[in-house]
């Protein structure tokens, strides 16, 4: 049996591979992680010159997501420790609903920490009830101005605000005028119904309960589209990870970084 490695970021084999990855995790797939693939370098794994599965490499040197076809799935570890020995990969970044990463990860590396959580659960009973009249519109890139001066760390820079903008992916949400805060929300994997959302409060706003208001609108105008809601957030950011659990997320997952350091 010989196992091979090919860098190749467009084929039949690698499309497909990943499709039944992301048809097989229990969850589905994290949006933060799904740039970082978006930007990977993609690797096919062979056995006996037989294409049987995938990884791929963020722009860290880490991995980001491991597949093998269920037919050679025996091989998995030998996989995972030769490609570990072939490339200079310095760690993992694992969902902790990816059951065959996360098994290769403990049995491999000796340090790990918990950097995010996921949401992946919403109680039913979410109405957005609140007292005040807010008007919501649909974002244009003709609003990027107005946006940019309530923006702090939610864009991390002017082309991630200018591509929501022109994608449609944000609401905005006035009171008396006012820009309170926006409502975003993206489709997460082209063939899935699982939509990201996320909010920014103007910060003369915030600690009044617009933030849950946002993600409460946010789920309910998903529902009504056909769409499951989801959503993520830094382990730092305490103040998100309250504001989705008062709108009425349950977190049972967390994303991991694997390494030796």
């Amino acid at each position: 049996m010989a196992i091979t490695f090919q860098a190749n970021e467009n084929s039949t084999f690698l499309d497909r591979f990943r499709r039944d990855y992301l048809n097989t995790l229990v969850e589905p797939q994290e949006l933060y992680l799904e740039f970082i693939v978006r930007k990977g370098n993609y690797f096919l794994v062979f056995l006996d010159n037989q294409p049987c599965g995938y990884f791929i490499i963020g722009e860290k040197d880490q991995i980001a997501e491991f597949y093998v076809a269920d037919s050679q799935l025996k091989y998995a570890d030998e996989i995972f420790n030769l490609f570990l020995n072939s490339f200079s990969v310095q760690g993992v970044l694992c969902k902790s609903f990816d059951f065959l990463l996360m098994s290769q990860c403990l049995r491999t590396f000796s340090k790990h920490k918990i950097i995010g959580f996921m949401f992946r659960d919403v109680l039913r009973k979410n109405r957005t009830i609140y007292t005040r009249e807010l008007f919501v519109r649909p974002g244009f890139i003709e609003d990027f101005t107005e946006i940019s001066r309530i923006n702090d760390t939610f864009y991390q820079n002017d082309e991630e605000l200018v591509n929501d903008l022109k994608n449609q992916h944000l609401l905005l949400f006035y009171q008396n005028r006012i820009l309170i805060g926006c409502g975003f929300f993206q489709r997460v994997i082209p063939f899935q119904n699982n939509f990201d959302i996320g909010m920014l409060v103007n910060p003369a706003f915030r600690g009044k309960g617009y933030g849950k208001f946002i993600i409460q609108y946010l789920v309910n105008y998903c529902r009504s589209n056909g769409w499951r809601p989801i959503c993520g957030c830094d382990v730092g950011n305490i103040a998100s990870r309250k504001t989705l659990e008062k709108a009425g997320f349950m977190t049972r997952y967390v994303l991991l970084s694997f390494s030796h350091l």
